[in-house]
């Protein structure tokens, strides 16, 4: 069996493909920008995910950002796993989503732009039969954040700052036993819940992966 890539890494965020958008802007300019994201967004779409594994990861993560979040979430956790040598556990045992030798942990992503810096961490299940959680954010630059928490941390976290994935009032939550849950923030220096979630940071010399 083939090995994986390692996550490579990373470099400073590509340079916009327009300058600022404006009323001559022409409509054959924006045309050809349409175009030319469609066929990306179609080559990538039909690669196996053996081949997106081979990808460095500026490119994928770069692919990944044409892609809708429905589209690119499966993707990136495909390849997070899959560089971690995690295996995927099927969504019916309500144990997680990956095995890792510390136990079934959840794995979420999140992918920021300069325009939204707004960490989304989305479909947490506390009644899930967990160890723990690991949380991945891909900053604007494509630097990859990896911060791992345990289960009663992270039931502390939803706490202070969480909130039903689906928009219910939070109070009924505590009467139904398998509500998801979300947590959002500004992924921004001086935010209280970044600064609070930097101590849950994997150090970059206990990384498999890094995008130092």
């Amino acid at each position: 069996m083939p090995s994986t890539p390692a996550l490579d890494s990373h470099t400073s965020a590509p340079a916009p493909l327009l300058t600022p958008l404006g009323d001559d802007q022409s409509i054959a300019d924006l045309d050809e920008l349409i175009a030319r994201v469609a066929a990306i967004n179609a080559a990538t779409t039909d690669l196996s995910d053996e081949a997106l594994n081979a990808l460095s990861w500026s490119t994928f993560i770069r692919r990944m950002r044409l892609l809708s979040p429905q589209a690119w979430s499966t993707r990136v956790e495909k390849r997070l796993l899959a560089a971690h040598h995690w295996k995927k556990l099927p969504a019916s045992l309500a144990c997680g989503d990956a095995a890792t030798p510390s136990g079934n942990f959840e794995v979420k992503a999140t992918v920021l732009t300069g325009a939204n810096p707004r960490a989304n961490f989305v479909q947490i299940r506390p009644h899930h039969d967990v160890a723990g959680y690991h949380l991945f954010v891909v900053e604007a630059d494509n630097h990859l954040v990896h911060l791992t928490l345990t289960k009663e941390q992270m039931a502390e976290e939803l706490d202070l700052c969480g909130g039903l994935a689906h928009g219910t009032k939070k109070q009924k939550a505590h009467l139904d036993a398998h509500a998801e849950f979300a947590i959002r923030f500004d992924w921004t220096d001086n935010n209280p819940t970044r600064e609070r979630f930097r101590a849950y940071e994997v150090p970059a010399t206990e990384r498999c992966c890094c995008a130092e």
